[in-house]
């Protein structure tokens, strides 16, 4: 694509670009990001028999953008059949070199999309398949030299017919491509806002829980009917039916739990025991 970006100094009226272009619909002109109006374009000409009409071009205002505000002028080429050969009818050659040179400028700016495209989601355009398609751009690229070359030669118009259709064909089938993966970055992007909600509201669910248990015992008859849960602050709650008490008076609990006992019982440092007298 070929633009140009200038920022208003809230004087400057005119702005001047000098890329190629075929009409003046070619040439969009957006302020701050969006379509300006009230502006005139006045055009270049390359001269009568020029294969691209203009070379460049000047955006004049109305009234000069405000300060610090984003002119850009750029170039944008629709696909579209502007000239139709008929077969029993002979062949403008200027008309034909400039059909071809808009082939080849519109690819052109297709290939530099891609391309920043391509930049922009590299992880997803490293795959074979995208560079596959670029490939492809070069093949037609170097298919219209030669076409143009045949039109200077003047050889077998037939053949030119032909391989002008198979251009034509081509470049349907790579805005197609290019279109199928557009669709997949969509896809791409919905499934990880999908993914970051998902994660947002785990994260609030976790962090408004106080607490909760991690660990339970229910009482039964292969355990003498002792219970007891474990919260992940740490707390322990516990109970039961403790029948076989030794003469020391010594009872073993069901959980283990955290202890606090003074140095002048205990030496080591408290860790986690069975039991306690």
């Amino acid at each position: 694509m070929k633009k140009i970006t200038f920022i208003g100094d809230g004087k400057t009226k005119d702005f001047y670009f000098s890329f190629p272009y075929f009409t003046k619909k070619d040439i969009i002109v957006e302020l701050n990001g969006a379509p300006a109006t009230g502006f005139g374009l006045y055009c270049v000409s390359n001269g009568l028999n020029a294969d691209i009409p203009f070379s460049g071009g000047r955006v004049c205002f109305t009234k000069p953008p405000k300060v610090a505000s984003v002119i850009s002028i750029y170039r944008k080429l629709e696909l579209n059949r502007h000239v139709d050969y008929q077969p029993t009818k002979p062949i403008n050659t200027m008309v034909l070199n400039q059909d071809m040179n808009f082939m080849l400028e519109a690819l052109r700016d297709t290939k530099t999309e891609l391309q920043d495209f391509a930049d922009k989601y590299c992880e997803i355009t490293d795959k074979e398949s995208t560079q596959d398609l670029l490939k492809r751009i070069d093949i037609v690229m170097t298919a219209i030299d030669n076409v143009s070359q045949e039109i200077y030669d003047l050889g077998d118009i037939s053949a030119v017919h032909n391989n002008i259709s198979t251009i034509q064909d081509d470049i349907s089938n790579i805005h197609g491509s290019i279109a199928n993966l557009n669709e997949s970055i969509v896809e791409l992007n919905t499934e990880l806002e999908s993914a970051n909600t998902n994660i947002d509201g785990l994260s609030s669910f976790r962090n408004g829980v106080l607490d909760y248990v991690v660990e339970s015992q229910a009482p039964n008859a292969d355990n003498n009917y002792t219970w007891y849960r474990k919260y992940v602050s740490g707390w322990v709650e516990m109970g039961g039916r403790f029948a076989n008490v030794s003469s020391t008076g010594q009872i073993n609990l069901s959980a283990t739990m955290p202890i606090k006992v003074s140095p002048a019982h205990m030496m080591a440092t408290p860790e986690y025991v069975n039991g306690m007298s």
